[in-house]
């Protein structure tokens, strides 16, 4: 057994002087990752979330609010036909979002680790980042009057749940209601919470826990797109009309991301 060991280690010790001698006569030499080149990943080297999505039938839906309504939204109300189409039951996790950032078909951003909560909604997402997240996933982003379809439902109601506002059904807060106290989250709340504040289609968290990008165009500002839905932190002194259904937040830039931002996908029925 000594005797093999002794062999083996000057068998090493040769085979060491041979590879040096080797690299002495190179220009330089090669690491093993120059030697043997891994090839970058792809989009299809990484399995894509399991996200479901709610069918949302053909037909009309009223749009918009009334006119002495106090909020941003579409006003006078109007009658809207859309085709079917599906729409994600839950706002896109920081954890799914990681995915499309590991298959490289997503920037990852500036935005909280999923360590800081994989089932949380994905913030702080710009537009262009949500777009490409869709794509990666063989969707696309909403329109606006697909998400307010999605969130109230054929019969005009205030809320995704009916028309009195109840605020334990959903992660929004105004004042006092920021610490969690009624709702039960300071912040952004896992993007399956609330089951009791689904829309009539079973659609989670539209009346709050992050506002959502959509892919409509705004219509008085050139660049801009019309963001959708309540948040954890809605504009201070809007009150519940934030959280209603008809809410149409004044957009930010698309390529800027406020940490209270999130998004949806949907798709044309197959």
């Amino acid at each position: 057994m000594l005797r093999f060991r002794d062999n083996l280690m000057r068998a090493l010790v040769s085979l060491g002087a041979i590879a040096l001698a080797i690299c002495v006569g190179c220009d330089r030499c090669a690491s093993p990752s120059q030697l043997a080149p891994e090839p970058a990943p792809t989009a299809e080297d990484f399995e894509r979330p399991d996200s479901p999505m709610a069918l949302i039938p053909a037909g009309p839906f009223t749009k918009g609010c009334l006119p002495d309504d106090p909020y941003f939204c579409d006003s006078p109300r109007e009658t809207v036909t859309l085709p079917a189409y599906r729409i994600d039951l839950y706002e896109v996790s920081a954890e799914n979002y990681s995915r499309c950032v590991a298959a490289r078909a997503c920037p990852h951003g500036n935005r909280p680790t999923i360590e800081d909560g994989e089932h949380l909604p994905v913030q702080s997402v710009t537009w262009p980042e949500a777009k490409a997240y869709c794509d990666w996933m063989g969707r696309r982003l909403p329109t606006s009057n697909e998400w307010e379809k999605a969130a109230r439902g054929s019969d005009a109601r205030q809320f995704p749940w009916g028309d009195a506002w109840e605020p334990t059904r959903s992660n929004w807060c105004d004042g006092v209601e920021c610490d969690g106290s009624v709702d039960g989250y300071a912040e952004a709340a896992p993007v399956d919470a609330f089951p009791g504040g689904v829309s009539p289609f079973g659609v989670y968290n539209m009346a709050g826990n992050v506002a959502e990008w959509t892919a409509t165009p705004h219509p008085a500002k050139d660049g801009f797109y019309i963001v959708r839905g309540g948040a954890f932190a809605p504009p201070t002194g809007m009150g519940e009309p934030a959280a209603q259904t008809t809410w149409r937040e004044s957009s930010d830039p698309p390529n800027v991301g406020p940490g209270h931002l999130g998004f949806r996908c949907a798709a044309d029925k197959p």
